[in-house]
């Protein structure tokens, strides 16, 4: 039961018990003074019988009729009178209500036994000339309680319900109004519990639950804050483990493929080198596990919804794990085929779903395995499966997987004996969720297991993509130089490896650390295309765009988004402002070079 209700209630029944209470002792007051009041009737019938006799009896009177007729109709006219009768001095009756006892001698009629007798003597100067007498009832009280009973309990019953309703509504009307205020308390904390830290409570009073109001603002204010210090805390961490993570995933990629002397690499500086692209890759799926949890408990998860080609995603990653499973000697089976309908997702968020079922099939998996990736269409939507021959997941752990930092084995190692976080496959859940979509998981313990995702898809495939110009024709838009492309990117790293990477392919980069230079910067080199960080720390990505395309020298010249902390809040308005695409880092250099083709041509 509510406070609300045992509060009206219990004002009710107080209500009502004074009311009932205060009515019963004015009711026994009430009878009393009845009982008093019929006794004073039985005195004053019988003075003014006695004052009527005196008058009546005085020396040289006659008896009068009119006396008779007194006595006679006294007991209709006095309520409770039983008899009445003048005595004379000798004890003789002269008068009684029943003429048959008139002129009876002294002791020839007597009252009956406990009837309550009030007498009144009838004097002149000379003494007693008669005594008067009015008899009443020998239960007088009982027989007024009777009447009063009779007279007072139908109009307790009825004011006893008039008092019930009156005080039900007046108790519920005052829990109603000092209820009220801690209802409003009770709604405005389940409103900060689903994360709505804009509520506030009016503060009306300068009681105590006015008081405990200002404090509840004042706590939501200070969460206000608390949470703004945290969503600037996840954006910089997000940043400053991300990006050197970037550096270093495209700096590896760099050197295994795309350098022109990485065929010059010692096979046991190979391995070594896929040691170091595991770890890093491991790293950043760890990071951007622990970063998006903590993104998706503050719910500023965002999704740009679009068609994506799952055969490009899946490539993507192949490569990506290609040595890692390679190294543990894992074939990977890739089954994709190219003509799927895309799916409607956002990139970003399935590429991360993909690899956190990607890294688990391989830490899970040992030397000798094989984890496999398919894709179908299924109805309205398409089915994405990564199933390994791993270890499996007991029967008993399949219910708490998908909830945060559980894991399928007690001590979290995997089949190397590394640990992890237990938190991919709660991000895997949640992202696919709030894509429209749905996820299932089938294992057995010792065979192992297999990740279903369901995805709606988009429409109709669009043609695939050619493939990339080669990287050994240095692109001319203009006759008798390569196109050069300014790089801003504040971290040193990120900035020296896409230079690398645009030399590598024929480009001419500049590169700078400092966005606020960027307006200057591009006057200054006149780029062909710009490639640049939209989370600089020295200036914005939606101002940098404006201010380029503001500029009528600058207008024209395509921008390239990149980052390794994609925040959808500062991606789509820069998109919006005139960027032409946005690229998620660790760059892929064959992409960066399709990207920036596609752009130049775009703007020819």
């Amino acid at each position: 039961m509510r406070i609300r209700t045992r509060f009206g209630l219990a004002m009710s029944g107080v209500a009502a018990a004074s009311f009932l209470s205060a009515w019963f002792v004015s009711s026994l007051v009430s009878a009393n003074v009845i009982m008093d009041m019929q006794r004073e009737v039985q005195r004053r019938s019988a003075g003014a019988l006695g004052a009527a006799a005196a008058a009546a009896l005085r020396p040289g009177a006659t008896p009068t009729d009119v006396l008779r007729q007194f006595v006679r109709f006294l007991p209709a006219v006095a309520p409770n009178v039983e008899y009445a009768y003048v005595e004379a001095a000798d004890g003789s009756i002269l008068m009684h209500t029943d003429p048959a006892a008139e002129r009876s001698p002294k002791g020839a009629w007597n009252p009956a036994p406990g009837t309550a007798d009030f007498a009144k003597a009838a004097s002149d100067a000379k003494g007693t000339v008669a005594t008067a007498h009015v008899g009443a009832p020998a239960d007088l009280d009982a027989f007024v309680a009777r009447r009063v009973r009779s007279i007072l309990l139908p109009s307790i019953v009825l004011f006893g319900a008039i008092g019930a309703v009156m005080s039900l509504i007046l108790g519920f009307g005052l829990s109603h109004l000092m209820v009220r205020p801690i209802a409003r308390l009770a709604e405005a904390a389940e409103e900060v519990g689903r994360g709505d830290l804009a509520v506030e409570v009016p503060v009306d009073s300068s009681d105590e639950v006015g008081e405990l109001s200002g404090r509840f603002n004042d706590m939501v204010e200070r969460l206000r804050s608390l949470d703004e210090m945290k969503a600037k805390f996840i954006a910089s961490v997000s940043h400053d483990l991300r990006s050197p993570l970037a550096a270093i995933k495209m700096s590896l990629d760099f050197l295994l493929r795309d350098d022109a002397d990485s065929d010059k690499i010692l096979p046991q500086h190979r391995r070594t080198l896929a040691t170091v692209v595991d770890g890093a890759s491991r790293l950043s799926v760890f990071v951007s596990n622990i970063l998006d949890a903590a993104k998706i408990d503050a719910g500023r998860m965002d999704y740009r919804l679009e068609p994506v080609r799952l055969e490009t995603v899946a490539r993507r990653l192949e490569e990506l794990y290609a040595a890692a499973a390679r190294e543990r000697r894992i074939d990977v089976d890739l089954s994709v085929p190219a003509d799927l309908p895309p799916a409607l997702a956002d990139a970003e968020r399935l590429e991360r779903v993909l690899a956190n079922l990607l890294s688990n099939a391989l830490k899970f998996t040992g030397p000798g395995g094989t984890i496999r990736l398919r894709a179908r269409s299924d109805g309205g939507g398409l089915l994405l499966s990564v199933s390994d021959t791993g270890e499996g997941i007991p029967a008993e752990d399949l219910p708490r997987l998908f909830k945060p930092f559980e894991q399928a084995h007690g001590d979290g190692r995997d089949a190397s004996g590394r640990h992890g976080t237990g938190l991919g496959l709660y991000i895997v859940k949640d992202s696919v969720e709030s894509m429209g979509g749905t996820v299932s998981l089938e294992s057995t313990y010792g065979k192992g297991t297999t990740v279903t995702v369901r995805l709606p898809a988009a429409g109709a495939a669009p043609a695939p993509a050619g493939p990339p110009p080669s990287g050994t024709v240095p692109p001319r838009p203009r006759a008798g130089r390569p196109a050069k492309v300014l790089v801003l990117d504040d971290d040193y790293a990120s900035a020296e490896i896409l230079k690398q990477i645009l030399e590598s392919k024929g480009y001419e980069p500049v590169a700078s650390r400092d966005g606020r230079r960027t307006l200057e910067l591009a006057l200054r080199e006149k780029p062909d295309a710009i490639v640049m960080d939209v989370q600089l720390r020295t200036a914005g990505g939606v101002d940098m765009m404006l201010a380029l395309r503001e500029n009528a020298a600058t207008s024209k010249i395509p921008v390239l988004l990149c980052s390794a902390a994609p925040d959808l809040r500062e991606i789509e308005p820069a998109l919006a402002a005139g960027a032409s695409c946005f690229l998620s880092k660790p760059v892929q250099a064959m992409e960066l070079d399709l990207r920036i083709r596609e752009a130049l041509s775009g703007g020819s």
